[in-house]
């Protein structure tokens, strides 16, 4: 990978080009898709059980028809924002391309189809109603998750479901097929329990357009959608961009470059590669914290570690410029240690003062991890 990657080569000059050159690519994925087998419309769709998932894969979009409910069904599945708006200009300045139709009727519902894969779905994309934040409310007890998921779900949209594919060929479109749909067409990480991620397929068609149509002063966003675009693990994929694109590079040890100055750059020092790391992850809904940990010797190093996990799970994992690892411990504690293979001090930093004053902030205590 070119060391000088920055994210201003994500971007092109015409708008109708980009559309023209990247949908044969972005629509070449097979339709597939998995939701939980049982979900439950009084909860916009989530299942609580998790144990089971019904599979929708290209045969079954190939043999079903296009079919509509009388009472459009609600879905928790969520979507970024800037996707209506992205629609709605496909809408208007395409038509339809590479065999993809959008078209948008005037009470703000969009009708989408592409012939090959023969995806067909009438939604409208909508604010997320209060009732949904009152079930996040009892479904996370915890504060810090509850907080995480309803940031995710006020700055995104949800489905509202007209018709689509009917994958079960029975003649009616049920909740679960409107399910199906909206998990297809919606992002692939979805925050809330019970709801399957999804397959992002319009994200891959909105990206390029809305890439080029802002000129968006967001680096952060705009490298988490093409490491979406990638389409495998996210976390693997986030590692192998940032340390394949950006070369290391010592700095001032008291002095940390902001994400998007070093995304924007092609170098940084431990400090900026961790911070870079915690600042992404925080985006997708991690839980994140930035360990300081002090590497003994003839001259003391000093290291920073960003260590995470996703809300569902206890176990911490960790990411370094040099190294990922990933389920490595519930304590956090033992990771400096497990890492670097010997006993070690170190001390938890606060990331956001260091996002706001792009300073080191003097650790607080020290502790000790035992290898």
């Amino acid at each position: 990978m070119n060391p000088e990657y920055s994210l201003s080569s994500l971007r092109r000059p015409l708008l109708l080009l980009v559309i023209t050159l990247f949908l044969p690519v972005a629509l070449s994925a097979r339709p597939e898709v998995r939701v939980y087998r049982y979900p439950d419309p009084e909860r916009f769709g989530r299942d609580k059980d998790r144990s089971a998932t019904a599979y929708f894969g290209p045969r079954a979009f190939a043999a079903s028809s296009y079919t509509e409910t009388t009472t459009p069904f609600t879905v928790a599945v969520v979507i970024p924002a800037y996707v209506r708006d992205q629609l709605s200009q496909l809408s208007s300045n395409t038509g339809t391309i590479q065999g993809l139709s959008v078209q948008q009727e005037g009470n703000g519902v969009f009708r989408f189809s592409h012939a090959s894969s023969r995806i067909h779905a009438r939604f409208e994309l909508i604010e997320v109603p209060s009732t949904l934040y009152d079930h996040i409310r009892l479904v996370y007890t915890n504060s810090f998750w509850q907080d995480m998921v309803t940031k995710t779900y006020k700055s995104s949209l949800i489905f509202k479901v007209y018709g689509g594919n009917d994958l079960d060929r029975d003649g009616v479109f049920s909740f679960r097929e409107a399910l199906a749909v909206a998990t297809l067409l919606g992002s692939r990480d979805q925050p809330l329990l019970g709801i399957h991620d999804g397959s992002g397929y319009l994200e891959n068609i909105a990206y390029p357009i809305r890439s080029n149509a802002f000129q968006a002063d967001d680096p952060t966003g705009e490298l988490i959608m093409s490491i979406n675009d990638l389409g495998g693990d996210f976390v693997r994929e986030m590692y192998d961009t940032i340390t394949g694109s950006y070369r290391y590079e010592p700095s001032a040890p008291d002095k940390v470059q902001h994400p998007d100055d070093f995304l924007n750059g092609t170098s940084g020092d431990s400090q900026d590669f961790a911070l870079a790391f915690y600042h992404i992850l925080i985006r997708k809904g991690y839980e994140a914290r930035i360990l300081q940990v002090l590497i003994p010797g003839a001259e003391e190093e000093t290291e920073y570690v960003t260590v995470f996990r996703k809300p569902e799970t206890f176990v911490w994992s960790a990411v370094h410029l040099r190294m990922l690892a990933l389920a490595v411990t519930e304590s956090l504690e033992d990771i400096p240690a497990l890492l670097f293979r010997q006993n070690l001090s170190y001390a938890q930093l606060d990331p956001e003062e260091m996002l706001r004053t792009q300073k080191i902030p003097a650790p607080v205590t020290l502790s000790q991890s035992v290898y």
